[in-house]
């Protein structure tokens, strides 16, 4: 933002080291072994009400995402699963030191700058929509979950038409796993949640509707199960353009 609009911000957002507890800006500390302390507690999205309604909630409560069985599933950790994340110690300092919020190893932004390098490498030298994947792979060994590289490399996923089962279900495991980052950061109803919230409902009906018709679910089944993303569906509608 000071490169192009020669002035610093310093909302809420941008003075949180932690960018509201999705870690999009912070790389791994890759000398910790353990699962770090979650700062910032996840939001769960959707919710389903008594009313049917499906909504994103901005009170900081746990939200339930419909899973494809029909049973709530609760979101992944933002943080990760292991080591330490860095922060800015200081976020409004653009040369500020960066910190490991696990084993508080401090790195220069220098190093910072390096790895957000190397990450836009691995982006760069994506041939086709075949590759999103193993780039994601590659960029989860030094960043975080949710981090903006992971973040445009899944929806460029989501967007994208499939005919295969297995990538299908990968393609609600990452609708899955972005919704709660995206919640924070879009703050409620958006289109871009909208467009990851209909597609999620839309691959989750198309892979029920298939196991009715293969005799693995019983009718009853399936209308109980399609039910929520139904409403998702139409809630979302509402959200994207």
């Amino acid at each position: 933002m000071k490169k192009s609009w020669f002035f610093d911000c310093t909302c809420r957002r941008c003075s949180d080291p932690t960018d509201f507890g999705t870690f999009t800006s912070s790389p791994k500390c890759l000398d910790c072994p353990t699962k770090p302390d979650h700062t910032g507690s996840n939001q769960i999205l959707p919710d389903q009400t008594e009313s049917n309604q499906i909504l994103p909630d901005q009170t900081g409560s746990d939200k339930i995402l419909p899973d494809h069985d029909g049973s709530n599933q609760i979101s992944p950790d933002l943080t990760g699963s292991k080591g330490g994340l860095f922060c800015p110690e200081n976020p409004l300092d653009h040369n500020s030191t960066w910190k490991c919020n696990l084993c508080s190893k401090i790195v220069t932004r220098q190093k910072i700058e390096e790895i957000e390098k190397k990450g836009k490498e691995i982006v760069a030298n994506i041939q086709d929509n075949s590759k999103i994947v193993e780039a994601i792979e590659e960029l989860e060994k030094i960043v975080s979950p949710a981090y903006h590289l992971i973040l445009v490399l899944k929806l460029k996923f989501i967007s994208t038409h499939f005919e295969e089962k297995k990538l299908n279900e990968l393609k609600v495991k990452y609708c899955q796993s972005i919704l709660p980052a995206l919640q924070k950061l879009e703050g409620g109803h958006s289109p871009v949640i909208g467009q990851v919230a209909k597609e999620l409902s839309k691959v989750q009906i198309s892979m029920l509707t298939d196991e009715m018709k293969a005799k693995k679910i019983s009718n009853a089944d399936y209308l109980k199960k399609i039910k929520p993303f139904i409403l998702l569906q139409m809630e979302a509608k509402k959200w994207s353009p």
